[in-house]
């Protein structure tokens, strides 16, 4: 049987509009020990885990990661701190990191604070995340490992960091790049320094890898993409999200700058071809697609 990463690819499901919409915050907590399936399953103290969840639950559209480094150059003292990010992802988002002794030390963290950059440690550097969590899918472990170890080799391990389910186990290899939310997929060992390179540059690497914004509606992201692909423009900003509405009817009007000229774009949501696995442990499903059929 194929995977579903395979299975995706081979029924043509597109991969623009794929990355998660309903996250404007990630924390990313260094979690050392061994990775469960849910992050709910991750071995915390009672204190530090009611924190995090007090947490999530008073700052809406937040997102936990749990994160690791591995590998050639990564070395970790028996008493080395525990790094905590604290992204607020977009355009204008900043990413600030805090040092804790243990995870025990989260229950007196105040995220709040680490949010609005009140405590930590701007972080000016891009923040890369690549999912390995091979305990919630197989495909996240085969590609991603593979990925994420070619990419810390581009761009030095503290750039690179593995990370928990990002989303769309179909997908992998997954990264995703803090605080400006841009996710790509389906990328291999080979695309790493291309990748790297299209990045120092300011722009987007190939438009058949964008998945889109975190943060913006699944709509909103197909939008962007087929405007890049029928201008050409891949610099990272270029593309300006204004507004998104949804008729009665399920169609979607998008509206989206570039160059100082508004484009206004109308899809509509329409069936695949064939069944595909969401991920490797599910059963076979039908899939449906955003489709633009105005501009």
């Amino acid at each position: 049987m194929d995977s579903c990463s395979a299975e995706s690819l081979g029924c043509g499901e597109p991969i623009a509009g794929s990355a998660v919409a309903d996250a404007d915050r990630l924390v990313c907590v260094e979690y050392r020990g061994h990775w469960e399936r849910d992050v709910a399953g991750f071995a915390l103290g009672g204190p530090a885990r009611a924190a995090l969840d007090a947490c999530l639950a008073r700052l809406p559209r937040t997102r936990l990661q749990f994160v690791r480094r591995t590998g050639p150059g990564v070395r970790h003292a028996a008493d080395a701190p525990l790094a905590v990010f604290a992204a607020t992802v977009g355009r204008a988002g900043r990413t600030y990191r805090a040092e804790l002794g243990s995870l025990d030390a989260l229950a007196a963290l105040d995220l709040d604070r680490l949010f609005a950059g009140a405590t930590g440690e701007a972080r000016e550097r891009p923040l890369f995340l690549v999912c390995t969590h091979g305990r919630r899918d197989a495909c996240c472990a085969r590609h991603g490992a593979a990925f994420y170890h070619a990419l810390a080799a581009e761009l030095g391990p503290d750039a690179v960091w593995e990370s928990t389910h990002q989303g769309g186990h179909r997908y992998a290899a997954t990264v995703l790049e803090l605080p400006s939310g841009r996710h790509h997929g389906r990328l291999a060992p080979g695309d790493a320094a291309p990748f790297a390179r299209a990045h120092a540059a300011g722009r987007l690497y190939a438009l058949d890898r964008y998945r889109g914004r975190v943060g913006e509606p699944p709509a909103a992201q197909v939008a962007e993409a087929w405007l890049r692909a029928d201008t050409g423009v891949l610099e990272h900003d270029a593309v300006r999200l204004l507004e998104v509405r949804a008729d009665a009817d399920g169609r979607h009007e998008v509206r989206l700058e570039l160059a100082g000229r508004e484009h206004r774009l109308t899809l509509v949501r329409r069936a695949g071809e064939g069944l595909r696995r969401a991920s490797c442990g599910a059963e076979p499903e039908p899939w449906r697609r955003y489709a633009v059929v105005g501009h």
